[in-house]
């Protein structure tokens, strides 16, 4: 085999290696953008279940307040 056609192969390897990491950094970019979205979706039901509760507490606190005052 000639010299120039292992090279022919070689860099057509080198080709198909870098388009296939290309790919799989698209693919970990749309992953983490997604990871992300999540995240903050967590963080924004934790926000609105902490509300929740204080909300929650508070009501209780008139309503022992309430029933100790009779």
């Amino acid at each position: 085999v000639p010299y120039y056609e292992n090279e022919l192969r070689q860099m057509e390897r080198l080709e198909q290696q870098a388009a296939k990491l290309e790919s799989t950094e698209a693919e970990n970019r749309l992953l983490k953008d997604k990871l992300e979205h999540i995240d903050e979706q967590h963080r924004s039901d934790i926000r609105a279940i902490k509300q929740e509760y204080q909300e929650q507490i508070a009501f209780l606190k008139e309503q022992l307040k309430a029933w100790q005052s009779r």
